[in-house]
């Protein structure tokens, strides 16, 4: 079953290229795809054949995806900021085309890398919240991001019982060029505060974790036609990773605390006045990166724990460690490097 090919979009990414090794590790053909001017040093490294392109084209997204039996759609706009078309091309124009070239080319499987964000911002309970509770909770103004993820989620639906749709939680590891080095940068410069609880556990994912996950969801006849949430069960705290961080780096560690609410009003009011000037360029603060930052870890993933046989193995201080031993050599060298996986080969399709 080896000689299935597999292709993964946005394969130059943190999350596509450890699904690329992962499925390289385990001898199958992969076909990465990339953006135009996307660094593809690793992929080649991997002897990974790369097509360039933008999925927004539909012909180039049937060329690149003839000849799959297995698409990894991890392509994306993965910031929070920006105009609804971006949001509407780079999330939902693109899947759009992924799926249809992936009907017009018979391809046996397509994993779709969606997010947590298509729930919104549910009311928690008690309960933990499962694949089965609904999406689009709450959604507030502006709430581009997590809209254009749901609308992609939905575009899925015309490949029926052909998909199997991922949501991760904010995820981290070594390569990661947005969530830590962001809170490293504000770090650096004394901008950082506790929002709200300083016990809040913030349920992350390591990325190693993330990608076995993704590429069993992908393997797995029981997974078709299947959603599942994809997080670590155990977080860390917002003080234990702003600790983590500023141990890591040498800097003073945060003290100063912000309610929740209060943080809020102020990110809105920051966002409000960013767009009425026309910035490009995301806020310091959104209402975004808050909702990460103090959203509660009530997110259950037995489903893929069953489903998947899927155990994370990495926890939070050590692929923090790992990923702040990254950052370090990457201010003083710059080469891809290939990751240390711990691979099983089980499971194929």
């Amino acid at each position: 079953m080896l000689n299935r090919t597999a292709v993964v979009t946005g394969a130059s990414g943190l999350l596509g290229s450890y699904i690329t090794e992962v499925l390289v590790a385990r001898g199958y053909p992969v076909r990465a795809l990339t953006r135009a001017k996307s660094d593809s040093r690793l992929l080649e490294n991997l002897g990974v054949p790369v097509m360039r392109g933008d999925l927004t084209d539909p012909s180039f997204a049937s060329r690149a995806i003839a000849g799959a039996n297995i698409v990894f759609h991890c392509a994306g706009r993965t910031t929070n900021w920006g105009p609804w078309r971006d949001f509407e091309q780079g999330n939902i124009v693109a899947t759009e085309n992924v799926v249809a070239a992936a009907n017009a080319h018979s391809v046996d499987r397509l994993v779709h890398v969606s997010s947590m964000a298509v729930y919104g911002h549910p009311k928690m309970g008690p309960e933990l919240l499962t694949e089965d509770d609904p999406i689009g909770q709450n959604l507030w103004s502006f709430d581009y991001y997590n809209r254009s993820k749901i609308a992609a989620e939905l575009a899925t639906t015309q490949f029926a019982n052909r998909t199997t749709i991922v949501r991760p939680t904010w995820f981290y590891g070594p390569r990661d060029k947005s969530f830590i080095p962001r809170v490293l940068k504000a770090l650096r410069k004394n901008a950082v505060w506790i929002i709200g609880s300083r016990t809040n556990q913030l349920n992350g994912v390591y990325v190693t974790d993330l990608a076995r996950a993704c590429v069993e969801a992908g393997l797995r006849n029981v997974a078709a036609g299947q959603s599942y949430n994809l997080c670590a069960g155990q977080g860390v705290t917002q003080q234990e990773l702003f600790d983590i961080l500023c141990e890591g780096f040498e800097l003073p560690k945060v003290r100063r605390r912000v309610p929740l609410g209060v943080a809020h009003h102020f990110a809105h009011l920051i966002e409000t006045a960013a767009r009425i000037t026309g910035q490009k360029k995301p806020p310091s603060i959104s209402r975004h990166s808050l909702s990460v930052l103090s959203r509660p870890p009530q997110f259950s993933n037995a489903k893929a724990r069953l489903d998947l046989d899927w155990q994370p193995k990495v926890l939070h201080q050590e692929g923090l460690a790992r990923t702040i031993e990254w950052i370090k050599q990457g201010e003083v060298m710059d080469e891809p490097t290939k990751s240390p996986l711990l691979l099983d080969h089980s499971h194929s399709l």
